[in-house]
């Protein structure tokens, strides 16, 4: 909710008309003798100071990520000037001012200066009309200076403008990069935000510097979260064929298989690097996912795509040591996921079947790598327990509506009222991968493998105890991670694995 303005500040906005001769603003503390140790100005900048993103860029990933064909037209945009475009992006897509990620600790600070009657400037080059949203949204700032009328403000035109408001008066600038060198070069005092070393020891070198205010932004540790390591779990799929094919020991095999096992991981980094960066409005909205690096501002979107790249890059180069064929996979795999995350996902029933073919492509990645015959009864019954995943994470997302009072999940095509036959159908298809994996377990196939194969049965009862356990875990809202994220760190498979290996030993 936006901070009401203190009465008798007036409020101005570069590009409003002037009488001719009119002077400058004159501040609330010009009554008291100016102090360049101590100015009662101060001149805020927006992008990477007072937020932690940038605005255009933001606008930008969202606009050529709705539809990439719309590239030309951006670049014939900023050709005319990159006001124009700044104007563009800010009319097709806004800014949600209450939801952006704001640097707390400035805004604490300017707070303070508000409250003691300092003449705060908001002064950025992004576009006047979203500028003078987040000024309403925080009711600090007693004037914007903003790119507007296809002026860009930036630089030396962003001093002049300010000076047009706030003239001669001693001013403290607030910013974090050298691209306005001329303001901290016309300043008295300066506070810089997450700066570059050689700009800081600078200011510091002038006696300006008052204060650096560190973000921790890009971070070691906030990057690695930008990849979802926790994910790569799910990369784990790509072993079973070995094991299956009882070739998880043959060293060849073995490496092969790592290293598709590394390919898929960094390329699902990657991708989900991209969904987070098309998703950052939407994740803002969401009570768990606005802790994500990019919608956090923890992680800026330049670093991002960076980290994306040599993401992309370092998947396809080992996946091309795998084979020329494993690496035409990986490239179906990303294609597909990222489908699914740009728009699959939202479409009825097509986002399920989409969501077990990523996991399928993980087992054909197995086979691939490690040359492993594919098996019929093998891939019907990951097909099938797969499918009862899907569903079940469906069905745990619908079940929430319940206790949220919702009639459908936000970016998804189901509602509340589905939820009775996700779980028929989720639930079916559990057990009927029971039934497969039983006649599997019957089949000459397997009894070429074990000397005892009937030993083997108890693996059936092992599968229905963990579906029925988490269909039930389900039903009463308390399943809130994916599911087989929560299979990862459920202590009852690590118990039931290893009751699954003494079974499998004995039958052997």
């Amino acid at each position: 909710m936006a901070r009401e303005r203190e009465a008798g500040h007036p409020v101005a906005a570069v590009g409003e008309a002037r009488p001719a001769g009119e002077s400058p603003l004159e501040p609330p503390g010009a009554a008291v003798p100016p102090n360049p140790l101590d100015p009662r100005v101060a001149v805020v900048d927006l992008d990477g100071t007072l937020i932690q993103t940038d605005l255009l860029v933001e606008g930008l990933t969202a606009h050529l990520g709705q539809n990439v064909l719309r590239l030309p037209a951006a670049i014939a945009l900023l050709q005319r000037g990159k006001a124009h475009l700044k104007r563009a992006m800010a009319e097709r897509h806004g800014v949600q001012a209450d939801r952006l990620p704001y640097n707390q600790e400035l805004i604490e600070d300017l707070q303070q200066r508000k409250n003691r009657g300092d003449f705060l400037v908001l002064a950025t080059a992004a576009d006047s009309e979203l500028a003078q949203a987040v000024a309403d949204e925080l009711g600090l700032f007693d004037a914007v200076v903003a790119s507007s009328d296809g002026i860009n403000r930036r630089g030396a035109r962003k001093l002049e403008a300010v000076r047009a408001v706030i003239g001669d008066q001693p001013f403290l600038f607030v910013g974090d990069d050298k691209e306005d060198r001329a303001l901290f070069d016309a300043a008295d005092a300066a506070i810089l935000v997450d700066p570059p070393e050689s700009l800081r020891r600078d200011l510091e070198a002038s006696g300006k510097l008052r204060r650096v205010i560190r973000t921790g932004k890009n971070s070691a540790k906030s990057t690695l979260k930008l990849l979802r390591p926790h994910q790569w779990t799910k990369n784990l799929l790509i072993l079973a064929p070995a094991v299956a094919g009882h070739k998880l020991f043959d060293w060849a095999t073995l490496e092969a298989l790592l290293l598709a096992i590394v390919a898929f991981s960094l390329a699902a980094s990657a991708v989900y690097i991209c969904n987070d960066a098309l998703d950052v409005r939407a994740d803002r909205a969401h009570p768990v996912k606005r802790r994500r690096p990019l919608a956090s501002g923890a992680v800026r979107l330049p670093r991002a795509a960076a980290v994306a790249f040599a993401l992309a890059l370092g998947a396809v180069l080992t996946a091309a040591l795998v084979g020329p064929d494993f690496l035409a996979l990986l490239l179906l795999y990303a294609t597909v996921s990222t489908a699914y995350s740009m728009w699959l996902k939202s479409l009825l029933v097509v986002d399920l079947f989409t969501l077990v073919s990523l996991y399928i492509l993980r087992l054909a990645a197995g086979h691939l790598a490690g040359h492993i015959a594919y098996s019929f009864w093998f891939m019907m019954f990951f097909f099938l327990m797969l499918m009862g995943l899907a569903l079940l994470k469906r069905y745990s997302e619908t079940k929430m509506l319940e206790t949220r009072g919702l009639t459908s999940v936000e970016g998804r095509a189901y509602l509340a009222a589905d939820t009775p036959i996700l779980a028929a159908v989720g639930a079916s298809s559990m057990m009927a991968s029971v039934v497969i994996l039983s006649l599997y377990l019957q089949s000459e196939a397997v009894k070429d493998l074990y000397s005892h194969p009937l030993r083997l049965a108890p693996l059936a009862a092992v599968v229905m105890f963990v579906a029925l356990r988490l269909w039930l875990l389900a039903s009463r809202s308390e399943l809130e991670k994916d599911p087989i994220l929560h299979l990862a760190s459920d202590p009852y498979t690590y118990v039931l694995g290893a009751v699954s290996f003494a079974f499998v030993y004995l039958a052997s």
